[in-house]
């Protein structure tokens, strides 16, 4: 029998056949055998209790808002098992309250996230100082494990959560911050934190699944208080098949559905009306006044003009024959949803549809969830609900959305993720404020296995921990590599350490349902990069002096500044990492070398370096800032000694000696005096001092020349000129050259005599130029004789008479005697030795001959 026979058959919410029920209920006894075998059905019978017994038509739905028990479940206005209605189950247990009835939420820390346990959490919140403190989150999972059967119903899922709040200087942080509404596509809704309406902001909420055994029908429970009863209220429960990821860091929804399809799992039908696939659906919730004539619309996800198997449109789909519900043609669509929206359905069943209770019967305060209630501008914490604050609803999903969840596995999804969210107004369209959850809820797999974030390996994280989970108690774990993963360890449990990229396979086996494995992939990403960075040094530098090394660059910023360049096609550099180390010097400090080695790593802390070489050359020699300046000294000076030259160096102290050099040119000297400035280097630098003088110890020569060259006047009584002649001339040479001659003549000096004898001597005095005197003279001689000499003659006889006559020759020559003869100068050159006899005259007898001398 299909589902559908068993939604066509009565206006209320009891009215099915036994042998109906026992068809239903085989479906899901015993553990869910045949649960592959059943559609849920999801569109027809919705329970909202308010605390009246009117039936109150709103929208689609009809509401029912008398107290009452549906499937052993309270639905009642109240948050206890046992209360009002005896052995009642219900959102929580209380001890004041025994009974059989149970609360399906737990209150330890193993079901709670984060791990406290209810009452710790209460303790948390009652002693918080201000509304800022209380603004604390908590979700609490079923209390007991997933398909537990009490009190002849399956339990199949429960949620319950504290949402944050926006009041008394505390921010929500997850509200919609755009004009965000039900019928856009949620990829594009914009989530983060702000502030919100009082009566919009919700505090508590949750959320129940269980199968009644004894019918077979599909029960869903939901609950929710706001921070104020003021004003109308507009809620939405919405279900999403896939699980939406809200990241209120990026502002961003995610997962939510595909986007070709608007963002949200649309419906897909066969030929014939049923339902092929489920798709998201949701069931908005308004009040009047807080609380009041609550009213119901029932929406599934769709594009009006491709329903599948054929049909084309709303009104033609209504004509199938095994259509679970109809469309009323009330179709709301958005911002990017490629022609899908919320279309509105009317269920087939005609009865009570929705129960919808809120807790304003008097006393219409009560207990609060075990960690207690936030109320009022204030954010107060108290233990009681207020009135009107707390509304719970029913749905009989088998009623209501027959066919729309196909079950085919043990593990298939029967609904998927519970988001519940508020509007600012009645119209479905109306801006979404505030949302909490999502939360998985009717998601077998879901529920079983979540592989956890996919995760990175990099160079700061060599290997990972995949974070399985699965709220499954004793839920098995086994992970599969794929694609070039590899586990380290932990393959068997649910956080496996992981080295490699790759595609990790997680499977969760029930432990109820052995053939109940679900599977979640995890991707990691990234890689450990072992190639190190490509680095370029700075260009090389060349300084004179080891004082004028540069220091180490100060940080990677100054590196690439003198040039340097680093990159990393993998995990990038590290600009922190970069160093700079400095080598000793090679060679000496004229002339070596420093090898400067600059590393940088990148984030993995692959290291590379380079190396920049400095070169030290010291060639720049001293520079004399003081020469000494030269002289001209004149002749024969005493040359000064070395000193006052005055010489620096760019890499240190010079060394200043000198060198004379003298160059002669005859007489004249120059010394030229270099003065070398040498540093540490044998770089060397030099200045002239010049000396000019002149060095003379030669007296000059004079040369006399005159006629005669003796001087001596052979002539006696010379005129002047002969004298002149004899007393000469002078030339005169000098190795320097005559500077100042005293004469260019000689002087001639007085005529001295020595009997006839007479001397005159002419002198020639000539100094040079360094005055070396030299002196000479040439003496004349001469005769000065005007006296004849003196002739004594003398003969035998004396007078020269010979007495006797005719003396013999002897006789004459006796008589004619000898001659002697001075001269006042002395004989110079007598005529003759003896004299000269003339002729002899006669006169008479007497004869006379003269000799003469």
């Amino acid at each position: 029998m299909k589902l559908r026979n068993l939604l066509n058959e009565g206006t209320n919410c009891s009215g099915r056949q036994p042998s109906d029920l026992k068809i239903l209920s085989s479906h899901f006894e015993p553990g869910l055998r045949s649960i592959s075998k059943l559609f849920i059905s999801i569109v027809s019978c919705i329970i909202l209790v308010v605390g009246s017994q009117n039936k109150v038509s709103a929208q689609t739905a009809v509401v029912c808002t008398t107290p009452i028990v549906l499937a052993n479940f309270g639905v009642d206005g109240d948050l206890y098992a046992n209360t009002p209605f005896a052995n009642s189950d219900d959102w929580f247990y209380s001890s004041t309250n025994p009974g059989t009835g149970i609360g399906v939420i737990g209150v330890t820390a193993a079901t709670a996230t984060p791990p406290i346990s209810a009452a710790d959490f209460r303790t948390i919140l009652s002693t918080a100082p201000n509304a800022v403190a209380r603004n604390l989150t908590y979700v609490q999972r079923m209390s007991v494990p997933f398909l537990t059967v009490v009190n002849g119903e399956r339990l199949i899922d429960a949620v319950a959560a504290r949402d944050n709040f926006s009041t008394s200087g505390a921010i929500d942080s997850s509200i919609f911050v755009n004009a965000d509404k039900n019928g856009d596509n949620p990829l594009t809704w914009n989530v983060g934190t702000g502030n919100i309406p009082a009566k919009n902001d919700l505090i508590d909420v949750g959320g129940h699944l269980r199968v009644d055994l004894t019918t077979g029908d599909l029960w869903g429970y939901a609950f929710a208080t706001t921070l104020s009863t003021n004003g109308d209220s507009h809620l939405d429960f919405e279900v999403f098949r896939q699980t939406p990821v809200f990241n209120v860091q990026t502002g961003t929804v995610s997962n939510s559905g595909p986007a070709a399809t608007g963002g949200h799992t649309a419906v897909i039908f066969n030929s014939d009306g049923s339902v092929l696939s489920p798709s998201d659906f949701l069931v908005a919730i308004d009040y009047q006044n807080g609380g009041v004539n609550p009213m119901a619309s029932i929406r599934i996800w769709a594009n009006p003009n491709n329903l599948g198997g054929g049909i084309t449109s709303f009104a033609d789909f209504n004509t199938k024959p095994n259509k679970p519900f109809t469309f009323t043609g009330v179709f709301d669509s958005g911002v990017g949803t490629n022609g899908y929206g919320y279309a509105e359905i009317q269920p087939l069943f005609t009865g009570c549809l929705i129960y919808a209770i809120e807790n304003h019967t008097p006393p219409c305060t009560t207990t609060g969830t075990p960690w207690g209630n936030i109320f009022g501008s204030g954010a107060n914490f108290q233990s009681d609900i207020e009135c009107l604050q707390l509304v719970e609803i029913a749905i009989d999903f088998t009623k209501v959305l027959g066919g729309v969840a196909p079950i085919t596995t043990p593990c298939s999804i029967l609904f998927g993720n519970l988001l519940v969210k508020t509007r600012s107004s009645q119209s479905f369209t109306a801006q979404l404020k505030d949302y909490a959850g999502p939360y998985p809820f009717g998601n077998f797999a879901q529920v079983q296995v979540n592989g956890g974030p996919d995760k990175r390996i990099d160079c700061n994280h060599l290997q990972v921990t995949l974070n399985g989970s699965s709220i499954t108690p004793g839920a098995l774990f086994s992970w599969t590599a794929t694609n070039g993963g590899h586990i380290v360890s932990g393959a068997n449990g649910c956080c496996p350490i992981v080295n490699a990229a790759g595609t990790y396979i997680v499977a969760v086996q029930s432990p109820k349902f052995s053939s109940c494995i679900t599977y979640d992939t995890v991707l990691v990403t990234g890689s450990v990069d072992t190639i190190p960075p490509i680095i370029n040094c700075p260009p090389g530098i060349t300084v004179h002096c080891l004082t004028d090394v540069p220091v180490c660059y100060a940080n990677y910023a100054a590196f690439l500044a003198a040039g340097g360049s680093a990159s990393d096609p993998g995990s990038g550099i590290n600009g922190s990492t970069y160093t700079c180390v400095s080598g000793n010097l090679s060679g000496s400090e004229c002339s070596g070398t420093i090898t400067r080695t600059h590393a940088v790593s990148d984030s993995c802390g692959n290291i590379s370096s380079c190396t920049q070489l400095i070169s030290i050359i010291d060639n720049v020699p001293p520079v004399f800032t003081t020469c000494p300046a030269g002289a001209t000294l004149g002749c024969n000076p005493s040359i000064p000694g070395p000193g006052g030259a005055v010489a620096t160096d760019n890499c240190g102290v010079a060394t200043i000696s000198s060198n004379d050099i003298t160059i002669s040119n005859g007489c004249s000297r120059t010394l030229t005096r270099t003065y070398t400035a040498t540093d540490a280097c044998l770089n060397t630098a030099t200045c002239i001092q010049i000396f000019n003088y002149t060095l003379d110890g030669s007296v000059p020569v004079i040369t006399t020349t005159g006629t005669p060259a003796s001087g001596v006047i052979v002539a006696c009584n010379p005129d002047q000129a002969t004298i002149n002649s004899a007393l000469g001339s002078a030339t005169f040479t000098d190795n320097c050259g005559p500077s100042t001659p005293t004469a260019t003549v000689g002087t001639s000096g007085a005529i001295t005599s020595s009997g006839c004898t007479r001397t005159q001597t002419r002198t020639w005095n000539v100094t040079d130029g360094c005055g070396n005197s030299a002196s000479a003279f040439r003496t004349a001689t001469w005769t000065s004789d005007t006296q004849g000499p003196v002739i004594t003659a003398t003969g035998n006889p004396a007078s020269g008479v010979i007495a006797a006559c005719n003396p013999n020759q002897a006789t004459i020559d006796a008589a004619l005697g000898t001659a002697t003869y001075t001269d006042n100068c002395g004989p110079l050159t007598p005529t003759a030795l003896q004299g000269t006899d003339g002729a002899i005259t006669s006169s008479g007898c007497t004869r006379t001959q003269t000799r003469t001398w």
